[in-house]
């Protein structure tokens, strides 16, 4: 792995290695065979979130929420255990046939209680966190940013493009505007320039996810119209009134 030497690999994968959680993929074994560096992982039938995506283009909001619950639980078994993913993106987030998130690769991962400065950035540029590029100091909120630009790109359809001159606070209602207003607030907040500006913990970010879970049912059961539905009624009837003024 670039820029980690094999040691330092090896423990982390071993800590991996005692971490069951159902939204992990599970180490089986870690070890050395004739000076060549093994792991033995759990094999998950399905694809990555990535495929989703391609085949679906949106993925609708609610479904987001529940993928984006599991993500949390799992990134929260392995952040109490030492460990931050570094490279959570669509991809690295498999689902399978029966609907199990399951986070894959944690090969970039780091012991959240060391310091590297001096590594080298091997992360996807468009889930990237503005800290990790600038070579600052990475935490859990590091890996919460990632889940933020992997929620937009669900939702949106395309990963988030952020302008170099501009803080990178996404509002997703500037790209689409058929998602409820908790649900960009999630987002937004993930994708906080400064980490300071993002959930304190991830169990305040399950909370604020199963509150956008319980807004999202609730409209429905009010109105039966999804989110999405009821922005495009409401666009009919802007349209109709302003032709009545015409």
């Amino acid at each position: 792995m670039p820029g980690m030497p094999c040691e330092r690999f090896e423990r982390e994968a071993r800590i991996m290695a005692r971490v069951s959680h159902e939204n992990l993929v599970q180490l089986y074994a870690v070890g050395r065979d004739q000076g060549l560096f093994y792991i033995a992982m759990e094999l998950v039938e399905g694809n990555g979130l990535d495929a989703l995506i391609a085949a679906e283009e949106r993925v609708p909001e609610d479904r987001v929420l529940r993928l984006t619950l599991d993500i949390v639980r799992g990134l929260d078994a392995a952040w109490n255990a030492g460990l931050m993913h570094r490279d959570i993106k669509p991809a690295n987030v498999l689902l399978s046939p029966d609907g199990v998130v399951k986070i894959v690769d944690f090969g970039l991962s780091l012991l959240h209680s060391e310091s590297d400065m001096e590594r080298e950035i091997w992360v996807t540029p468009y889930y990237a966190a503005p800290e990790t590029l600038l070579r600052g100091e990475e935490d859990f909120r590091t890996d919460m940013y990632a889940l933020g630009a992997t929620m937009y790109h669900l939702l949106a359809g395309a990963p988030p493009r952020v302008d170099a001159s501009q803080s990178s606070d996404i509002l997703l209602e500037q790209v689409v505007n058929d998602i409820s207003p908790m649900t960009c607030f999630i987002v937004d907040r993930l994708m906080a320039f400064n980490k300071e500006d993002r959930f304190s913990s991830y169990p305040e970010l399950m909370d604020a996810v199963e509150q956008a879970q319980e807004e999202y049912a609730r409209a429905m059961q009010e109105s039966g119209l999804t989110w999405a539905e009821r922005r495009a009624v409401e666009a009919r009837h802007a349209r109709r009134r302003k032709c009545r003024i015409i």
